[in-house]
């Protein structure tokens, strides 16, 4: 009895590429049509039902852990939250400093000699 490679990997959950490694160093071996003799699968890998195939993910049911799961998201979230508050509160605190060191920076015209100042007084008459 012959078996296909794609049905070889539906039931026993061996990729293609280990198929064809295997096929490749000898451990398996094809008939002339292509097809391997299933006493061979069964030799290389064992009975399909001990291997659990790839596609099938095992889900476990755990209430428990889901709820604290749920509960560390929640708590994250307001972490976030409380996080980006704080954050826009420092942008603002930043954005007074350099104003006020816009402030502090800045430099009165320096007064001029009497000569300029009498000049100055003229033009503004």
């Amino acid at each position: 009895m012959a078996i296909t490679i794609q049905e070889i990997q539906k039931q026993w959950g061996v990729s293609r590429a280990t198929i064809y490694k295997h096929i490749k160093a000898g451990k398996l071996s094809r008939l002339g049509d292509g097809l391997v003799d299933i006493a061979e699968v069964l030799r290389v890998y064992g009975e399909p039902s001990t291997n659990t195939p790839r596609d099938k993910p095992v889900i476990v049911e755990d209430h428990q852990e889901t709820k604290l799961l749920l509960d560390k998201i929640a708590f994250l979230e307001s972490q976030l939250i409380q996080a980006e508050k704080r954050e826009d509160w420092l942008k603002g605190q930043v954005e007074k400093a350099q104003e006020t060191i816009k402030l502090l920076e800045y430099k009165k015209p320096t007064p001029k000699g009497l000569f300029g100042r009498v000049i100055s007084a003229i033009k503004s008459e």
